[in-house]
């Protein structure tokens, strides 16, 4: 049996060593290492994705690195000599330019379009101008808006079978819905404060998949206050421009309409 020599055997062990490097260490000296690894390639992805052009041009074709979505349509436009064949597997879309010239004579600045595409949940497909759209069951379709009233635990609500105008009239609702005002402070970047008064409301929107608008299970709500100001705020008020004189700011689980005002004074900023 041949004998390793000295330096042999310390290449060797230092080759173990080093492909237990990984096992050897303690929690704490891994994760480190992993987090150091991980900035690293974030950081090499964003030095690329910096160089990265928004699009490749040639005489034939112009292609898009970014999402788009499913789609295969052939596009004719007003604005270009020729119509375009785009392809698109979701991410990256391909513009060929096809050998077809001429624009519609009968069509609009609209210009007919023939292929289909998929678009939020829906699927359009096109032969001219007007589509045919197929919602799938996962679309989710507006069900109610709900506006809370004065004693704060009823709603009265607007849905698809009861839609009233005056739903979204101001005068139907006074001394009706709730409604409070509170002294509101906004700071502006040079440090000035302005002090006025918000008048909050509040209201909610649910959404349910279409297919399953029978049920609440998977239903999307969102509850936020309606604010009007007795002033304008921000850093464009008293400009040509005009600053902020309402808005609206989503409600977190378990807060008062208050707690919510307070909350988007310390945060919001009106540019």
């Amino acid at each position: 049996m041949k004998m390793k020599t000295d330096a042999e055997f310390i290449a060797q062990k230092d080759y173990e060593n080093h492909c237990n490097t990984w096992a050897n260490k303690s929690t704490p000296i891994a994760i480190w290492d992993a987090l150091v690894m991980a900035v690293s390639w974030l950081r090499w992805y964003m030095s690329v994705r910096k160089n990265f052009r928004s699009r490749y041009r040639t005489k034939i074709f112009v292609f898009s690195p970014k999402w788009k979505g499913l789609r295969c349509i052939v596009s004719f436009s007003y604005e270009e000599n020729y119509p375009q064949l785009i392809l698109s597997p979701g991410w990256g879309a391909l513009y060929i330019t096809l050998p077809i010239k001429g624009y519609p004579d009968d069509y609009g600045i609209e210009g007919p379009q023939y292929g289909f595409y998929y678009h939020e949940a829906s699927l359009w497909f096109f032969w001219g101008i007007k589509p045919f759209v197929l919602h799938l069951p996962y679309e989710y379709d507006w069900v109610r808006t709900s506006l809370l009233l004065k004693d704060q635990n009823s709603w009265d609500h607007e849905t698809k079978t009861h839609r009233d105008r005056r739903f979204w009239d101001e005068s139907t609702w006074q001394g009706i819905r709730f409604e409070q005002t509170f002294p509101y402070t906004y700071t502006l970047e040079s440090g000035e404060q302005q002090q006025t008064t918000a008048t909050v409301t509040v209201k909610e929107w649910e959404w349910r998949m279409r297919w399953l608008r029978w049920t609440r299970w998977g239903a999307k709500v969102r509850r936020s206050i309606d604010v009007r100001f007795a002033d304008e705020l921000g850093e464009r008020s008293g400009s040509y421009k005009g600053g902020v004189t309402g808005c609206s700011y989503d409600i977190q689980p378990g807060e008062t309409p208050e707690q919510t005002l307070r909350r988007m004074e310390t945060e919001r900023k009106f540019t």
